[in-house]
């Protein structure tokens, strides 16, 4: 993940120069022939300049920091729960755990990634099912490894050697995964790496670019509409 997160980084940054270095030289040269239509007596008209590659850098960031502060909360949407995982427990197999090859048992959820969870209504709970569920007031994701005949269950990481030291009753039980959102999920990556922290910074900076820019033209304008009809 590291030699992605650099990546990611260096990309995004890129982006960033490039399109600062675009819309401030831009917005100059636009101030620049107002000022020359001031000289000539004209009256310009206001322009404001936003790059297509600016808009779609500025909602892409966008995008992703309202992606993750919604997954961040646990949205429920209809009868599905929607959850950020934020730990590695689930993320591979370790070898430690058998029953995962002999099960083959593939569904790892990788860090970031949005699972999707169907809501607990009392259905069935299999062993090796992915549960949802409380405990500590934390959200947990974990398998279902062994089912005790009181109906509780004992689960474990599949990344982790050993199963947990607690027992889940039934209400404790919030959903059982059905799949993950692979776009959305490349998405919320995104907005725990160094890189979206970048690009956040580069979306503060041109939105000041374009803000001071407008209000100096929008200025000048006044200016040459006063003059005009003096």
């Amino acid at each position: 993940m590291l030699v992605t997160e650099i990546m990611i980084a260096i990309l995004l940054g890129l982006l960033i120069v490039v399109t600062s270095i675009y819309l401030t030289y831009f917005s100059h040269i636009n101030y620049q022939k107002l000022k020359n239509n001031e000289q000539n007596e004209e009256t310009p008209k206001k322009k404001i300049v936003l790059p297509i590659v600016l808009s779609i850098y500025l909602v892409f960031s966008i995008f992703i920091f309202v992606t993750k502060v919604s997954y961040s909360l646990s949205p429920t949407l209809g009868n599905q729960i929607h959850v950020s995982v934020n730990s590695t427990s689930m993320a591979a197999k370790n070898s430690a755990n058998t029953y995962l090859k002999e099960n083959k048992l593939n569904n790892q959820i990788a860090q970031y990634d949005i699972a999707v969870f169907d809501k607990y209504n009392e259905q069935e709970i299999k062993l090796y099912d992915i549960i949802l569920f409380k405990q500590e007031n934390k959200l947990i994701v974990h398998r279902v490894v062994e089912i005790r005949e009181d109906q509780k269950y004992y689960t474990q990481g599949d990344n982790n050697k050993q199963r947990d030291d607690w027992t889940i009753s039934k209400d404790q039980v919030l959903g059982i995964y059905n799949h993950s959102l692979i776009f959305l999920s490349f998405i919320n990556y995104l907005g725990y790496t160094p890189g979206f922290y970048i690009a956040m910074v580069g979306v503060m900076y041109d939105l000041g670019v374009l803000l001071v820019y407008d209000i100096k033209k929008s200025r000048l304008t006044k200016e040459l509409i006063k003059k005009d009809t003096e």
